[in-house]
């Protein structure tokens, strides 16, 4: 299998955090899925999910909440999901899951999750 090319704009952690999506629906006021995320960047993360279902398609626009381990402040975000993994192959690790890219966050908490990616790159 050859390895995908990935061109990362910042650099990016494997964390296992909780993030909270707070999803925008005519029908239902205030739904709140939860995921977890396989990894995080300044830019944007990936999230698992752990149904063969994925919840949203490529250009859905999420608002969500997060907090980062020993950060206690709760980021807010606005993020548009750019890619899934359906219609791939299986992984063999059975991953399954979306990535998202952060179209609206401020300044203090990009700067929370770099200095967290930089505490905690892997590499």
């Amino acid at each position: 299998m050859s390895p995908i090319k990935q061109d990362r704009l910042s650099p990016r952690t494997r964390v296992q955090a909780q993030i909270i999506f707070k999803i925008p629906t005519e029908k239902i006021k205030d739904k709140f899925l939860t995921f977890t995320s396989e990894n995080l960047s300044e830019s944007g993360a990936f999230l698992k999910v752990s149904e063969s279902k994925l919840p949203f398609k490529v250009g859905t626009d999420l608002d969500l909440l997060f907090s980062l381990p020993k950060f206690p402040a709760l980021i807010r975000a606005k993020a548009k999901v750019i890619w899934t993994t359906e219609g791939w192959s299986k992984d063999p690790e059975g991953v399954n899951g979306f990535g998202i890219k952060f179209v609206e966050i401020s300044d203090e908490f990009r700067q929370m999750i770099r200095r967290f990616v930089s505490e905690n790159v892997n590499g």
